[in-house]
């Protein structure tokens, strides 16, 4: 036998001996006592059979097998039942060893059902001796590690014993023993920051039917199930999802098509963040149970929302509060930190209602499908038509735990709701229903803008119809006063059958009040808002025709835009419309100006006329000075398209670019401007240094010596910041940084189609020298109120305004002498003074004034 022996034939010679020796016991013994058994895994085999054929002997069999240690007839395995990923088995066997050779270390070896070594653990050092019981509990690391090897449902455990305190030719093995786990074995991952896990796997996922996730592994919360997971799982049919779970992400359960049961246990804080298309293809009609609280929220969470008839719970029992027109309540809530407390709300009556609470929390409302409608903080109010609602209340931290009182009442409204201009202001929660099915709400709102013509507008839905009177606008909050539509007594600030758009001017800053009453729609907004302006500039449209259009295909009941003209022009309005005109639509063109005597703006009526059927496409010939102007129509009702369009009228068969002369010539009697006077400018030149001025005249061939009188023109510069014009065509250069143009008018006043225009060039002065103006004044002056005003003109200065210099006076007398900024002079007494003046558009001009003051 030992010649024989060799690896590969251990089986062999086991069989060989027992068939010897078994029905020999003494034989065997004797044998035993000088043979050394081949150290492998069949030895349990053989151990066991000795066990078993000869039990009486048990005692012998112990002596016998004393070098061998491991007794093969009490190993067992502690936590056979409900073993899986999270449970690690407990190992339990009794020695029956030699009191000489106790054991000392041990080993874990995991084989498959053929006996192949699949994972063993390190040596563990173990102190026994002979007929000790022997518990040892494997690290949740090793079993890790040996689950990680599966093959397949079926597991072994083994166990090697080793002695050192004499040469031993190897390990001393156990019986083999059937390990049975719990299916399925997940496994985890860490998270980033280390906190909790991730379920990422799941061994043999296809053989599942029946789950629930684990809360936790090695004491950390199971936070994330990953991504495809249990895609596929085609005999899962339920599984239960705990509460520490916050993330499953896409395709997590996708194609589990036998899957028609997800419990989720998550009640506390945020619900489940869910990615997409996470339970697609699982069976028809599944449900997705979730706690009571949370089913109107997970209806209406992003992804959660394509799965909305598949959620339920299992308890529609909800705490009802009962609400209508009379309804002046209160309700308690008690809510444990990260909890919320969905409520039903019974109304019986339309009205807008108030939901407030002292409390930080959040309400949500929702409707009776549990479609969300509206969500704020601390204070809710909503208009509510009879039904049932469903009510979310929350602590604004999840840290918050107590109880919440919250009043409930009808919000009819006495007063005004002040609303916003240029805001879109959702008003519908500040309309009730009225007996008739029409809501109404009354409104302000203050013009703290300018004046001019606003549009006030309803909203709701798109082809929406609106009632008679649906705006109404007044003056006074006790609705004495209705509005002037357009600054007309004749027509009042109201609105016709299906107009929700009403078009006024305000006059003034102050609270304007409105009154709405419209049908019973949802969703309703009031805006208030200035109406389209259009800028027209004609300063340099001079050169070729054209229509400036203000507004096309407008077919509202009443339209009005505002246009600002930049200079006096003479204009053609032309009007288009197209449909059926049943009755006549009034247009006009209002005029802003100004009332000086009260500081106020007001409308005059520059045009007013009428499309009818019969002149459908009226045109209009209108002389405007430069401002502001609003164009529009009224009483359009049969919706009528209607096109406005302006073209500027301008004569071109005049000489329009020679006619304007500057500084004709000197000694001609003709007033020169100071860039002839005080800077050596040549007369008949269209250079201006800044700050200095030139004076245009009116010549054409047969009127040298007696030009058109200036004032018979409006004088115009297309650029203020580069030259201004006066009324008498006297040109100031401003100061420029580089050579620049400028384009100066002059258009006719009677007839404004007469325009003649020059181009100057402004010059960046880059002389040094100074250019000292001197000149002498006397002032006689009485003590009670003698003043004197300082006077300037273009003999002696570059430009005759006060404001345009900076003054000082040098004054050597006892007298005190002042001057404020629009040059009056006050003194004490006689005295003579001498006044200075930096020029600020060109500051190498100043001005000598010796003024010699006389009682």
């Amino acid at each position: 036998y030992k010649k024989n022996m060799c690896e590969g034939q251990e089986d062999a010679i086991i069989s060989f001996i027992w068939d010897i020796y078994k029905k020999d016991f003494y034989g065997l013994v004797g044998f035993l006592k000088t043979a050394a058994l081949p150290h492998t895994y069949y030895f349990s085999n053989f151990a066991q059979n000795l066990y078993n054929e000869f039990s009486t002997n048990i005692n012998e069999i112990g002596i016998i097998m004393s070098k061998y240690q491991l007794s093969p007839g009490n190993f067992t395995i502690n936590n056979l039942e409900n073993l899986d990923y999270n449970t690690t088995p407990q190992v339990s066997w009794r020695l029956n060893g030699s009191f000489d050779n106790p054991l000392e270390h041990v080993e874990f070896h995991f084989l498959n059902k053929n006996g192949d070594l699949l994972y063993k653990t390190q040596q563990k050092l173990i102190s026994a001796n002979y007929n000790d019981t022997v518990i040892f509990t494997i690290s949740s690391i090793e079993w890790e590690a040996a689950l990680n090897c599966l093959e397949d449902k079926e597991m072994y455990l083994s166990v090697v014993g080793y002695n050192n305190q004499e040469p031993v030719t190897g390990g001393y093995y156990s019986k083999t023993v059937k390990i049975d786990i719990n299916f399925p074995v997940f496994f985890f991952s860490l998270t980033s920051d280390e906190k909790s896990y991730i379920l990422n796997d799941v061994w043999n996922k296809e053989m599942l039917e029946s789950l629930e996730i684990s809360e936790t592994f090695n004491n950390k919360p199971v936070s994330r199930i990953y991504e495809k997971t249990f895609e596929y799982s085609e005999n899962l049919h339920t599984i239960i999802i705990p509460s520490s779970v916050e993330y499953i992400d896409s395709y997590a359960f996708s194609n589990c098509s036998s899957l028609n049961e997800i419990r989720l246990l998550k009640e506390a804080n945020n619900i489940i963040s869910l990615g997409e298309s996470v339970f697609d293809g699982c069976a028809l009609d599944f449900q997705i149970i979730v706690p009571q609280n949370r089913i109107a929220e997970y209806k209406n969470a992003y992804n959660w929302e394509f799965y909305n008839d598949n959620i339920v719970t299992n308890n529609y029992f909800y705490r009802k509060i009962n609400v209508d027109c009379e309804t002046n309540s209160i309700f308690d809530i008690v809510l444990n930190k990260g909890y919320n407390k969905l409520l039903k709300l019974n109304v019986d009556c339309s009205k807008s209602y108030s939901f407030s609470t002292s409390s930080d929390v959040i309400m949500k409302l929702y409707d009776s499908t549990m479609k969300e409608i509206y969500t704020c903080s601390n204070t809710l109010v909503y208009f509510l038509t009879p039904g049932t609602y469903y009510f979310d209340v929350r602590f604004s931290l999840n840290t918050t735990s107590g109880i919440i009182y919250i009043n409930y009442n009808p919000t009819w409204l006495s007063s005004y709701t002040e609303i916003n201009m240029y805001d879109t202001n959702d008003i519908s929660s500040c309309l009730h229903l009225s007996t008739d099915n029409k809501r109404h709400g009354l409104f302000n709102f203050y013009n703290n803008d300018s004046f001019g013509f606003y549009k006030i507008s309803l909203k709701s839905g798109t082809n929406t119809l609106f009632p008679k009177e649906s705006i109404k606008i007044y003056t006074d909050s006790a609705k004495d006063e209705i509005l002037d539509r357009y600054y007309d007594k004749n027509i009042d600030s109201i609105t016709y059958l299906n107009e929700n758009e009403l078009y006024v001017y305000l006059s003034k800053y102050h609270y304007y009040y409105l009154d709405i009453l419209i049908y019973n729609y949802s969703n309703v907004t009031l805006t208030i808002e200035k109406v389209e302006t259009n800028d027209i500039d004609y300063l340099d449209g001079l050169n070729y025709t054209h229509f400036d259009v203000i507004f096309e295909y407008k077919n509202s009941i009443s339209y009005f835009e505002e246009v600002n003209i930049s200079q006096r022009s003479k204009i053609e309005l032309d009007i288009v419309s197209s449909g059926s005109i049943n009755e006549s639509i009034p247009i006009y063109v209002l005029e802003k100006k100004y009332d000086a005597s009260n500081s106020s703006y007001y409308l005059y009526t520059k045009l007013f006329d009428q499309i009818t059927s019969i002149n459908r496409a009226p045109i209009f010939t209108l002389i405007m000075d430069p401002g502001t102007y609003y164009f529009g129509f009224h009483n359009n009702t049969d919706n009528v398209n209607i096109n406005f369009a302006l073209r500027r009228i301008v004569d071109y068969e005049t000489n329009m670019t020679g006619t304007l002369v500057a500084d004709p010539a000197k000694d001609q009697g003709y007033t020169l401007g100071s860039e002839v006077l005080f800077n050596n400018g040549l007369c008949d030149n269209y250079t201006i240094t800044e700050g200095f001025t030139r004076s245009i005249y009116l010549m054409v061939e047969d009127r040298v010596f007696d030009p058109m009188s200036r004032l018979e023109y409006n004088w115009y510069s297309n650029n203020d910041n580069i030259a201004k014009v006066t009324e008498f065509g006297t040109v100031l250069a401003m100061p420029v940084d580089e050579d620049t143009e400028v384009t100066i008018f002059a258009i006719l006043k009677v007839d404004p189609s007469i325009v003649y225009y020059k181009t100057f060039t402004i010059l960046n002065d880059l002389n040094e020298e100074l250019i000292e103006i001197e000149s002498e004044m006397d002032y006689s002056f009485s003590r009670q109120n003698g003043t004197y005003q300082l006077e300037l003109d273009s003999n002696n200065s570059p430009f005759p305004m006060i404001q345009y210099y900076t003054w000082e006076i040098i004054n050597n007398d006892d007298e005190i002498v002042t001057m404020d900024n629009w040059g009056n002079i006050t003194s004490t007494g006689e005295t003579v003074v001498e006044i200075i003046g930096t020029y600020n558009l060109n500051p190498r001009v100043k001005i000598y004034i010796t003024l010699t003051i006389l009682e």
